[in-house]
């Protein structure tokens, strides 16, 4: 397996590490300790600690994983090193942000002068019990009755952590209807936030804030606001002894942001033009490169997949924010433009990453994975491009409808 890595981040260039022939021991290695626990870099995924014997006269150590027992055979395994070895103590190493609940299969290479020798090998599951970071005690912190029957709430929660938050709401009171798509997210807010505000029409909402972490979206609690009891249009004075004629009917409730979009979008249009390429649908912080040379980010969380090449697009100014429409695609999506972003392509073949996976483009630079994920797709020299989502940047890749955090090592 050829593992790409740098010093800067502790790591080394390690190339076809065979078996060892160091000593004639044909019994499979010791185990290593192994000490698990819920981490607190990537919550909801697990910390895993190696430790193994002193090894007198190494030069290099690496910890490999695997989730398959297929011997450590090239391609089916990661590695991480080198561990700096000891003379007296024993070798420690913490791997954070494994996966919970899955059988792993590790072994401890070591590089002698005369060789490699895997001096520990062995097995574990991962723990599953690890909670998912959620948001919880959900309230209203204000409210600010407006003209019209408005109102400019404050919404607060404890945020759980993760890597990034979304606002999700609706004015239906039921938490059936909080269902997929039939919501409006206000999003990414970074992980610490713990407020945001909006101006609503004075009628009933159901919300929640969504955290994504390393083991994906975790939803609140659902919770609820009666906006029509704190801003609602106020019962007319009791009539005065002297017959007068009834007050004026009270404006009609304003509608909620964002109401439901039919096809048109009702809006001002500000683009027309098509997709620069391969479209295939949005996934969450998806990038779209436009033919007019113009890149869009899509702002809110929704899945939708469909495959088509340089469809059409139309991009609406809703009042509320921007929202894209493709050709083809019966579902809209909210966007918003991206002036950060680099395009440029992979220097060679392309296979996906794995965790700490470094690409090498075509302008020189070189970026590396920065958030645990895996996904495999083959090409070459396909085109990238890399974008500043306000919370770091992420790379999308030609053909691939997902997205993955990236950071800038040259």
């Amino acid at each position: 397996m050829k593992r790409l890595a740098l010093a800067a981040v502790g790591l080394a260039l390690v190339v076809a590490m065979g078996a060892s022939t160091k000593g004639a021991a044909q019994s499979p290695p010791p185990p290593a300790t192994v000490f698990q626990a819920c981490s607190v870099a990537y919550p909801g995924s697990i910390a895993v600690t190696f430790a193994w014997p002193p090894t007198t006269g190494a030069l290099q150590q690496w910890v490999d994983l695997s989730l398959s027992d297929s011997g450590f055979l090239p391609d089916t395994f990661l590695g991480v090193g080198s561990v700096v070895p000891t003379r007296w103590t024993h070798n420690t190493f913490t791997w954070d942000g494994i996966l919970p609940g899955l059988s792993h299969f590790y072994r401890i290479n070591v590089l002698y002068p005369d060789g490699w020798v895997a001096v520990a090998s062995g097995s574990f599951v991962s723990i599953g019990d690890c909670p998912k970071p959620t948001a919880s005690e959900g309230r209203v912190a204000s409210v600010e009755c407006e003209a019209g029957g408005a109102m400019r709430v404050t919404l607060s929660w404890v945020p759980g952590g993760g890597t990034s938050q979304w606002l999700d709401y609706n004015y239906n009171r039921s938490v059936e209807d909080m269902a997929w798509d039939s919501y409006w997210s206000q999003g990414p807010l970074a992980p610490g936030t713990n407020s945001f505000e909006l101006l609503l029409g004075a009628t009933g909402y159901s919300w929640r804030v969504n955290t994504l972490s390393a083991e994906g979206w975790s939803p609140s609690p659902i919770w609820f606001l009666d906006g029509s009891s704190l801003c609602g249009p106020q019962a007319p004075p009791a009539a005065p002894p002297t017959p007068v004629p009834p007050p004026p009917t009270p404006p009609s409730v304003l509608p909620p942001p964002l109401p439901s979009l039919p096809n048109p979008i009702p809006g001002e249009i500000v683009i027309q033009t098509c997709i620069d390429g391969t479209f295939t649908g949005w996934s969450g912080y998806t990038a779209f490169e436009l033919c007019n040379g113009q890149v869009w980010m899509q702002s809110s969380y929704s899945y939708m997949y469909h495959y088509a090449y340089r469809p059409d697009v139309v991009i609406y100014n809703t009042g509320f924010g921007y929202r894209m429409q493709v050709e083809g695609v019966p579902d809209t999506v909210d966007v918003t433009p991206i002036t950060d972003f680099i395009r440029t392509c992979i220097d060679g073949d392309f296979e996906g990453w794995e965790g700490d996976t470094v690409f090498e483009l075509c302008n020189g630079q070189v970026w590396m994975q920065s958030s645990y994920s895996y996904t495999y797709h083959y090409a070459y020299r396909p085109d990238v491009v890399i974008y500043n989502t306000g919370f770091g940047y992420r790379m999308q890749v030609e053909g691939v409808n997902k997205t993955i955090a990236v950071v800038r090592l040259r």
